[in-house]
């Protein structure tokens, strides 16, 4: 399975040690999405049209997976498929809870 990683699980980033044991397949950019600064140390995308984020692609296992999305939807995060590749996300609702929350552009 391949995973799209935009904040915190990127090399050199506070969760990337989730993905210790991941393959670095492609630096990705995910069209349709865009970047917000949650103010709690860690970015969400959100859908949008004309927009594009700029992350990472990983190859995981069924146990990376499974951590990740504990990771994930424990903050509110959604899950998508786009190409055969995962991407967790916020939804504008999700993003409605984050009054301070900033759009940042296309990098975490």
């Amino acid at each position: 399975m391949k995973l799209f990683v935009y904040g915190s699980l990127k090399k050199g980033e506070y969760n990337h040690f989730l993905l210790r044991n991941s393959k670095f397949l492609y630096k990705q950019t995910m069209v349709d999405f865009t970047l917000y600064d949650t103010t709690y140390g860690y970015p969400a995308a959100v859908q949008s049209k004309d927009n594009y984020i700029v992350g990472e692609v990983y190859e995981i296992t069924p146990d990376v997976y499974r951590t990740v999305k504990n990771l994930e939807t424990g903050a509110g995060y959604e899950e998508m498929v786009i190409d055969d590749t995962l991407i967790f996300y916020f939804s504008k609702e999700t993003l409605e809870h984050y009054s301070f929350a900033k759009e940042i552009g296309d990098i975490w």
